[in-house]
């Protein structure tokens, strides 16, 4: 599979490519090598629906699609392939390009993968591919915008015509004028990347994940009616904010902090970084096992003030009290053990301070202005206090302002 560190030689990487793209039939079946398109094909449907290919991350190897022998640029995983593994791509039909085997015997057309990224501002071919291809050098394409940073100029390259779809009646769209920048960028068992230059070609992209992996797909839409489809219901929509790098964010609150995060299919995984994470109080791990260092996981117990001997001054509430303080014992008795095998994890005891639930009705009237907390507010301030926790506080007992409270 194309990565951005491959550096064959250029008769190596031609003759690599004829491979790959199956050009090795004889002359009668020469014109099957890649599908054909009819020049009266409707290419003004409503949506367009391409199947999703699960491709491998870098060093992995992309495996073939299931029951497709006649290989390609780049193929899909199997269902093998683990959640977070995986990146999203389509394959588009070049019917106008050719390997030098191909034009060798007069046949033209190819398909090509390419990973889906919104979080890219342009898109970009391989060098290795795009030398490969009868492709038009068109100028010099523009420094783009990826999730990771900036992404160098380079040649820019007319792809031609680009047929999408095709599968059952979904219809066909061809595009006209497409070009790709040639950078070796990372693009996972992929000829490249379609960034945000491919999706603004059509009104609305939707990725429909669903739960068969095998009917995955993108429906791109050359317009799409948002104020009908949100009426008609199951349609939530959320406003897309274009950061000053170009890229599109929406707005997340993480720990009851509010932070823009990328919109971006080109990641496997969901993805905070330091500095956000710190932020809202999400644990950045040290070296686990290390004293006052990161930890794998934290056991939050919710306890209460009233399972304190020391702080018990009222008594009453027998059996709250009883239940609450077996597990501070519990609780601690954990922190202890695991300590002792220098298991990576924490147990904390919580007091939420009073909430607005079925249990704090009847003595509402006698808690002070200001205590009485939502459940939606307990939890985040709950939530921000877990986030700071590390190993050193291991069988601690705290309140919502995160003091200690006396055993």
């Amino acid at each position: 599979a194309p990565s951005s560190s491959s550096s064959s030689s250029s008769s190596s990487t031609l003759s690599a490519l004829d491979a790959l793209l199956g050009t090795t039939p004889s002359d009668d079946d020469a014109p099957s090598t890649s599908r054909s398109y009819d020049d009266d094909d409707d290419d003004g449907a409503a949506v367009i629906s391409a199947p999703i290919l699960w491709m491998s991350t870098p060093g992995r190897g992309a495996s073939q699609r299931a029951g497709d022998n006649s290989g390609g640029v780049a193929s899909a995983l199997t269902s093998a392939a683990g959640a977070g593994s995986v990146y999203v791509a389509i394959t588009l039909g070049l019917p106008d390009r050719s390997t030098k085997s191909q034009r060798e015997r007069g046949v033209k057309g190819v398909e090509l993968d390419f990973c889906v990224d919104t979080a890219c501002s342009t898109n970009f071919i391989l060098p290795q591919v795009a030398y490969g291809l009868d492709m038009q050098i068109v100028g010099t394409s523009p420094a783009g915008q990826g999730a990771t940073g900036a992404v160098s100029a380079g040649q820019e390259m007319l792809l031609g015509t680009a047929k999408l779809g095709g599968n059952g009646d979904d219809g066909v769209a061809a595009i006209t004028g497409l070009s790709a920048g040639v950078v070796p960028v990372p693009a996972p068992g992929t000829a490249g990347i379609l960034g945000r230059s491919f999706l603004n070609c059509f009104g609305a992209v939707a990725f429909e994940w669903g739960g068969d992996r095998e009917r995955a797909r993108v429906d791109f839409w050359q317009a799409f009616d948002y104020a009908e489809a949100e009426k008609e219901g199951g349609l939530e929509i959320f406003a897309l904010n274009e950061l000053p790098c170009g890229l599109l964010a929406v707005g997340v609150t993480v720990n009851g902090v509010s932070m823009p995060a990328l919109v971006d299919t080109g990641a496997p995984q969901t993805i905070i970084n330091k500095a956000a994470a710190e932020r809202a109080g999400v644990v950045v791990g040290g070296e686990s096992g290390e004293s006052g260092g990161g930890c794998h996981a934290i056991v939050a117990n919710l306890s209460a003030r009233v399972s304190s001997v020391g702080d018990n001054g009222m008594g009453g509430w027998y059996a709250y009290r009883a239940s609450k303080t077996a597990l501070n014992q519990l609780t601690k008795n954990m922190s202890i053990e695991f300590g002792r095998k220098k298991h990576p994890v924490a147990f904390v005891l919580l007091h939420p301070g009073t909430v607005a639930t079925d249990l704090s009705a009847p003595f509402r009237r006698n808690v002070p202005e200001g205590k009485l907390f939502s459940v939606e507010r307990a939890a985040s301030q709950l939530l921000g206090i877990i986030g700071k926790k590390r190993l050193a506080d291991s069988g601690t007992f705290v309140d919502w302002q995160d003091e200690t409270i006396v055993w």
